[in-house]
């Protein structure tokens, strides 16, 4: 998205089941994730840009596990 798609409200704002969510980027443990992160089992969250989503779900499905436990260490040995 530009940056003035992104100040648009409308272009930000898709309220989305968990199922519907999950379903964008099945490669990621929605309710687990929105459990720790205290989100009631049936809320509905913004996904205010779900492309960037879809594209961390194909991350998650094309890189090695042992890969982005080392992404971590990376980034502080500097």
């Amino acid at each position: 998205m530009t940056r003035v798609e992104l100040r648009d409200p409308e272009h930000i704002y898709h309220r989305m089941t968990v199922a519907q969510v999950s379903a964008l980027a099945p490669g990621f443990d929605w309710p687990v994730y929105l459990q720790r992160m205290v989100v009631p089992a049936k809320a509905d969250v913004n996904v205010a840009t779900p492309d960037f989503f879809k594209t961390m779900n194909q991350q998650l499905a094309s890189v090695p596990f042992a890969d982005w436990q080392t992404l971590p260490a990376l980034a502080f040995d500097q």
